[in-house]
């Protein structure tokens, strides 16, 4: 059996050494492992690691693309792939080694998804993620959504890597990455594969490491479409989940707002490069969509988050107060930042 393991990399030279080291040291006799790397114009010494890792192992392919996005390199790699199993692991993130091992009898036995638990890495801390409520999957007639997506959750872990699919069904289903998605394009890749199967298993092994050390300076990156971007991801789910039962204008509305709350703290967060009238601007510009006028005029009721300042956010944002909204958020920053 064959596994085609694929790897985007863009600008990982710090990282990329480990996640390969771990790979290759992940490889066992019972399967075979290509293992392609998607190159996706680095600026910096990944490509050279990259074309250095191919000397050394011939199982190992480079490929290089300009650079496209996370999404256009795994796409390059599943054009590429030519095992029965394909898996994505991200250059930044590395796998212990029983990755492959674990997983031999249920890809012996022919599940069409198998899903490994993981690890969350913050500050040199192992964090293991919650453990999966469900673990043998089976509908002959075909998974459906309540499956596997509950209260606005993908119960598989909405990532595409710690995964391994049937190159056979995402080639039958033509499936891919959607390109023109910023955010959440991870979730609608799983959710669309999952949704073409009809065997699922889930294993709490925890042998899949996510590197969240940089998480924080990545997200602090200011973007001025983050509303647009995460409202497409959202349409992408309505539109998967309409498949399965009617959705009705008031829901649609509320989790409209609900991404809206996010991008008020995205808005929000102390940057060097904005001052208070830009996030005011800001702020003001996204009360005013349609969708979220129309949220706060027909909308019955509010559910509010469970966590205080984020419940005050709502509650501000339902009152269209865009002033108050971010005065309150400089101040939370502020307490927050001398803590």
């Amino acid at each position: 059996m064959l596994i085609s393991t694929i790897i985007p990399v863009y600008n990982a030279e710090k990282y990329l050494t480990r996640c390969l080291d771990s790979i290759i040291n992940a490889q066992i006799d019972e399967v075979s492992n290509e293992i392609l790397l998607i190159d996706d114009g680095s600026t910096d010494n990944s490509l050279a690691i990259c074309k250095e890792y191919e000397k050394q192992y011939s199982n190992i392919k480079v490929f290089h693309q300009k650079n496209s996005g996370v999404s256009s390199a795994r796409n390059l790699g599943l054009s590429q792939a030519i095992g029965e199993y394909i898996t994505f692991i991200d250059s930044d993130d590395w796998v212990d080694t029983h990755y492959f091992s674990f997983k031999v009898k249920y890809l012996q036995e022919g599940y069409d998804l198998i899903v490994s638990n993981y690890n969350n890495i913050l500050s040199n801390q192992r964090i293991k993620n919650v453990p999966f409520s469900k673990k043998n999957i089976r509908e002959n007639s075909g998974i459906n959504l309540n499956h596997i997506y509950d209260k606005d959750q993908c119960i598989l872990i909405g990532y595409s890597w710690g995964k391994f699919y049937k190159n056979k069904i995402i080639k039958e289903n033509n499936l891919s990455f959607k390109n023109y998605l910023k955010r959440g394009e991870d979730l609608i890749f799983v959710l669309e594969y999952a949704l073409a199967c009809t065997s699922i298993y889930c294993l709490n092994n925890y042998d899949y490491n996510y590197n969240q050390i940089d998480m924080d300076r990545a997200t602090s990156k200011y973007s001025s479409t983050f509303y647009d971007d995460i409202k497409l991801k959202r349409d992408e789910l309505f539109n998967i989940i309409s498949r399965y039962r009617n959705i009705e204008e008031g829901e649609k509305l509320y989790y409209y707002f609900y991404e809206a709350t996010k991008v008020v703290f995205h808005e929000c967060k102390p940057r060097k490069t904005r001052n208070i009238t830009d996030e005011y601007i800001a702020v003001k510009k996204l009360l005013n969509k349609k969708e979220i006028i129309d949220f706060r005029s027909k909308s019955e009721y509010l559910v509010y988050d469970n966590w205080i300042i984020k419940r005050i956010v709502q509650k501000l944002m339902y009152l269209n107060q865009p002033l108050i909204t971010v005065l309150f958020l400089k101040f939370y920053y502020l307490l927050s930042k001398n803590k």
